[in-house]
């Protein structure tokens, strides 16, 4: 193992205990607490830092892992509340409710009609509850992803795993923002479509690419585990909500 798998190793701690504090400390990840706002700007200033370190190999190869770290946050965030938005003031404007408790969704509750700012404005302040839980789940699928690539599996199976936990995570992340407005499910499974083909295609590209010499069953066991631990993230919120 060289010195950049052992800082691959580093980074890819340090972005993976940021995840789980998300999940341990049950109820304050929400937009009343004042450490929300902390917790999601520290990966932000962490890169800020390191870009600022003058060129050394310690910060080139840091400045690579952030840089694709970067790409993924930014690039995943404006998939999902873009597209969540432009959904909401798309299907109004063609005559479908896609929120509210009452009236429920549906095509006869509204009338076609032209965008208002008004509607414009509440669709998109709306992301500000959405953008926190789109933050946490671009760097799980990026620090999934590292890993997978770091592992050096299959082209395909990086592509399928992606697809499968980009769409999933999204629908989840809609979901979770969408009980303040009573979002319709065909909004968050819309936007769980248009997350496959991020997850095939550009995920896999994007993340960074170590290749760990391991044997093909040692290299099976860590990509089955890596799996797993995504799979337990996904159906987390379903045990929780029980």
């Amino acid at each position: 193992m060289d010195k950049n798998d052992r800082i691959f190793l580093v980074a890819q701690g340090c972005l993976m205990a940021w995840i789980g504090v998300a999940f341990v400390p049950s109820g304050w990840f929400d937009l009343h607490s004042p450490w929300l706002f902390i917790y999601l700007l520290l990966p932000l200033l962490a890169a800020v830092v390191i870009w600022s370190i003058r060129p050394t190999d310690l910060s080139a190869a840091l400045n690579q892992f952030m840089k694709a770290w970067f790409n993924i946050f930014w690039s995943y965030n404006l998939l999902v509340t873009l597209n969540a938005v432009l959904l909401l003031v798309g299907l109004s404007a063609v005559g479908y409710l896609p929120y509210s408790d009452r009236p429920s969704p549906d095509w006869s509750n509204i009338a076609v009609h032209l965008p208002t700012f008004d509607e414009i404005g509440y669709f998109t302040g709306w992301t500000l509850l959405l953008l926190p839980t789109t933050c946490l789940m671009g760097t799980t699928l990026f620090v999934f992803m590292a890993w997978i690539r770091w592992l050096n599996a299959p082209v395909w199976l990086a592509r399928i795993l992606g697809a499968i936990f980009c769409s999933g995570f999204s629908m989840i992340a809609v979901a979770s923002a969408g009980w303040y407005i009573s979002i319709a499910v065909s909004v968050t499974n819309i936007v769980g479509l248009y997350a496959l083909p991020y997850g095939a295609f550009i995920l896999p590209r994007v993340a960074p690419r170590r290749e760990l010499p391991l044997s093909p069953a040692a290299r099976a066991g860590c990509v089955v585990l890596a799996f797993l631990s995504m799979a337990g993230l996904l159906v987390l919120p379903f045990i929780r909500g029980r």
